[in-house]
């Protein structure tokens, strides 16, 4: 894993966000001037904003196979949204948005590793809380599931790191009841046990819903059966400044590192204090 190389763009781009945002700007325009959507569009004030109501016609077209409706290349899969704030939305990945979003996955552990000098880390292995990677197929044959299964199957099998349990196994496991729900968690338990977890990483609620279950189910907390030095969050608020306390409690002395994630993209994540800090070269703000 080349440290230096993941962080170096974002690290230069902190430094200097206006510019990076400028160039960020003029490569998005010459992108999507070439859909339907930004045809005639030459000036980032020229896109209106817009939430995903205002883009499903154009989604719907690249679902009946009009990519350039509203993108440059065909996706590679849809992402669907767990539907925290409303109905499931269904967002497609590209090429190009799948390698933009797995130059910044890593770059939380990778700036937590350099700052604290916790390379042993690495020989550990991480227990994967995240969500089925595929749960269906779209109209134009392609799978869709949750962003975060998806994800961290694509970028971890790049790192070469020790995952348990593999999002193969996960996936099959496609229901959100609560049953759904002990089975993946018992999945997650029985494959951690006696393993030297590290890190655990996924959907902060559903860390603390894991941590509950195997207390509930097998009468220890997280805390007593691994010794975790990393929690790596996302898909709240407040990670840091509220549910630290609680998190900690359930998984002992962890250090904690914030990711501002989304099915949209991974916008940001904590660098060097509890707070996030935005990836300036990849998302425009």
């Amino acid at each position: 894993m080349d440290i230096e190389a993941i962080l170096s763009s974002w690290f230069e781009s902190i430094d200097d966000p206006e510019a990076f945002q400028e160039i960020l700007a003029k490569r998005l325009i010459e992108r999507y001037n070439n859909t339907e959507y930004g045809a005639g569009k030459n000036a980032i004030e020229e896109f209106p904003v817009a939430d995903y109501n205002a883009l499903k016609p154009y989604l719907n077209e690249v679902e009946n196979g009009n990519i350039n409706a509203l993108l440059t290349e065909p996706p590679l899969f849809w992402a669907m949204t767990r539907g925290t704030t409303s109905k499931s939305k269904f967002i497609p990945i590209t090429k190009t948005d799948l390698e933009e979003k797995m130059k910044c996955g890593p770059r939380v552990f990778c700036a937590y590793l350099l700052q604290k000098m916790r390379f042993d880390i690495l020989g550990g292995t991480v227990l994967n809380l995240n969500f089925p990677s595929v749960l269906g197929k779209m109209k134009d044959g392609k799978e869709y599931g949750y962003s975060s299964g998806f994800y961290f199957k694509t970028h971890t099998a790049k790192y070469g790191i020790d995952i348990v349990p593999d999002q193969e196994k996960i996936d099959p496991l496609i229901g959100l009841s609560k049953k759904d729900w002990e089975d993946r968690f018992d999945l997650a338990y029985h494959e951690a046990l006696g393993k030297n977890i590290t890190m655990i990483t996924g959907v902060t609620q559903v860390m603390t819903q894991f941590a509950t279950f195997v207390k509930k189910k097998h009468g220890k907390y997280p805390k007593q059966l691994w010794d975790t030095n990393v929690l790596v969050c996302s898909s709240t608020a407040g990670i840091n400044t509220k549910l630290k306390p609680a998190l900690k409690a359930l998984y002992g002395n962890v250090d904690i590192l914030e990711v501002y994630g989304a099915t949209e993209g991974i916008y940001g994540q904590q660098f060097d204090r509890p707070c996030v800090t935005p990836n300036y070269d990849i998302y425009y703000f």
